[in-house]
């Protein structure tokens, strides 16, 4: 029933989206818009199971759980796909690169996901995942990517980046930038 209700809420929220790409169109303002729709969680109120139902698959409640789409929308754009793991906070500086709009990267700890620079993913608990591998802070575990072949200093350096981003942000809302 909860799976059949977030479909539900889902087949709602297309129902809304084609309104307002009609509404637009029908206004003349669908090629000066741009959407930016993206989910920035877990779908809440379900359990792993309902999660792992839901998605077709059993998933690990650590770091496939919170697996999402972004999507960026306007009509000129060429359909592109990036694969590459990122995070709600590499949202606002693609957003921003998009637009050509300058920003500080200092402040902003994501990352443009359209770049070349590789994806991260960090995790509250401190874990991590890169397309290379990723590493459960619980166990202290690093796990590599199915054929892909790292050396451990890649896990420390890792760890290292994620410790300082967390610091950084960490610092921005004690300090108030």
């Amino acid at each position: 029933t909860t799976v059949k209700a977030f479909i539900a809420a889902n087949i709602e929220l297309e129902n809304a989206m084609t309104n307002l790409l009609n509404v637009l169109e029908e206004n003349g303002r669908l090629e000066d818009t741009v959407i930016v729709l993206a989910a920035d969680h877990h779908p809440y109120g379900m359990s792993n199971d309902e999660v792992s139902e839901l998605a077709g698959k059993e998933l690990d409640s650590t770091f496939e759980i919170y697996h999402n789409n972004l999507i960026i929308y306007n009509t000129e754009d060429k359909h592109i796909t990036i694969d590459k793991p990122c995070a709600t906070i590499d949202i606002l500086p693609t957003t921003l690169n998009l637009f050509n709009i300058p920003y500080d990267s200092r402040i902003i700890t994501g990352k443009d996901i359209l770049s070349k620079s590789e994806g991260l993913v960090m995790f509250a608990d401190g874990s991590w995942l890169t397309s290379k591998g990723k590493y459960n802070i619980n166990n202290n575990t690093f796990t590599e990517a199915p054929g892909i072949n790292v050396t451990d200093a890649y896990s420390e350096k890792m760890n290292q980046k994620v410790s300082n981003r967390r610091l950084v942000s960490k610092n921005i809302m004690y300090y108030d930038y």
